[in-house]
């Protein structure tokens, strides 16, 4: 891997971090529901593009990997519009019907 490509692998892994921190530290639902699929998109492709530049084929294993994963983070995540918490599925077929903090209904 070349310098400027590592450039950019480390600019956009802070950038995720700061967005994840933003995402972390808000209370408010709308900005959740938008930046968290945005960042799980941005992550699945950092990942894809990282190991696609060590090896095309590895790239090409991990593209469905992270589709499957990213597919799987957007299901298992609600947010709760009263409180903003972020509400995540313990098992992947629980029903999410209620907030854990506030009680208030999903």
């Amino acid at each position: 891997m070349d310098g400027e490509c590592g450039a950019w692998l480390a600019a956009g892994l802070l950038l995720l971090v700061l967005a994840q921190g933003a995402l972390l530290l808000s209370r408010r639902t709308r900005l959740k529901k938008w930046l968290h699929p945005m960042l799980l998109v941005a992550m699945g492709l950092l990942v894809v593009g990282f190991a696609y530049t060590r090896s095309p084929t590895a790239g090409l294993i991990f593209a469905p990997l992270m589709a499957l994963w990213v597919g799987m983070r957007l299901w298992m995540v609600r947010f709760c519009e009263t409180c903003g918490a972020t509400n995540r599925r313990r098992l992947p077929l629980d029903d999410l019907t209620h907030c854990h903090k506030c009680g208030a209904a999903l």
